[in-house]
């Protein structure tokens, strides 16, 4: 984290700031522990097709959960690893939702992009965002209602023509059910514009997309800790987030489209044209 970085957290949100304190130790951990992937094993376990965890996704879901539980005794803790619990993700309650590695698989094959991402929701939407990458040690930042912040200075989505776009997305890898929608959408896009990315961490995709990189970003098959702190950023950058049918369902669903607003708008038009709205049923259950 730069010191300027610093100085405009503290002067922003003291829950986000005291947030980063914590998340900042898990980060050390994980930097560490990538320089010394050459010489040292990572304990990769398969939890599912495609879907990898590390010993050290454990150990960064570990440092963030306590250090949160100690500032934040009040607020519960949804994790990808462990801190996961069925039902807590419509709940009530404020929470804090976690992925300690977003990008496991780049990880564990020295790919060098993944991030941190970590997210309050309150009344079942993000209230609060941090979504850290990694190796740029580049910070994003949101507070809803405040904007969105990349290493202290703040961030809006980019909405140019749609053939000047450049559109993220992420690749079916464990749900290939929609494989030949995804084909056909992605087709259809690439045809139109400047091309389309697959960075393999959802979060950063997001990240992106609010500091103006990406012009949209489209996926289904997400969990809610891919994007909940995504979700938010791109909000407070201006950009617009719905599920693939222009819905607010994105955490339960699982499907996401976001951009700029134009960008937004076009990538709807291209989406609903290959996909029908009872095609694609709940892709994770909680």
């Amino acid at each position: 984290m730069t010191t300027e970085t610093e100085q405009h957290l503290s002067k922003f949100d003291s829950r986000l700031l005291a947030a980063a304190d914590t998340v900042r130790e898990a980060v050390r951990f994980i930097s560490e522990r990538h320089e010394q992937r050459k010489v040292r094993p990572l304990g990769i376990q398969v939890k599912g097709r495609n879907d990898l965890v590390t010993e050290v996704d454990k150990g960064s879901e570990n440092i963030i959960s306590e250090g949160l539980k100690k500032k934040f005794p009040d607020i519960s803790f949804l994790g990808e690893e462990f801190g996961s619990r069925p039902g807590e993700i419509l709940s009530e309650k404020p929470y804090w939702i976690l992925d300690p590695i977003d990008g496991t698989t780049n990880f564990s094959h020295g790919f060098p992009v993944f991030s941190v991402s970590l997210a309050l929701i309150e009344n079942n939407r993000p209230v609060l965002a941090l979504v850290v990458e990694i190796i740029r040690d580049e910070w994003f930042y949101a507070v809803k209602g405040k904007g969105s912040f990349l290493n202290g200075k703040p961030v809006k989505t980019e909405d140019v023509p749609f053939s000047q776009t450049l559109i993220g997305t992420g690749f079916p890898i464990a749900d290939f059910s929609h494989l030949i929608q995804f084909q056909q959408v992605l087709g259809e896009i690439i045809q139109q514009n400047h091309g389309a990315r697959r960075a393999g961490s959802a979060a950063t995709d997001l990240a992106y997309t609010a500091a103006g990189r990406f012009n949209g970003f489209f996926e289904y098959g997400l969990k809610p800790w891919d994007m909940a702190a995504g979700i938010l950023l791109v909000q407070e950058a201006g950009g617009i987030v719905t599920d693939y049918f222009g819905g607010d369902k994105m955490l339960e669903t699982g499907h996401l489209v976001c951009g700029a607003p134009s960008v937004h708008k076009k990538l709807i038009e291209i989406i609903t044209r290959h996909y029908h709205p009872f095609l694609i049923e709940k892709t994770h259950r909680v």
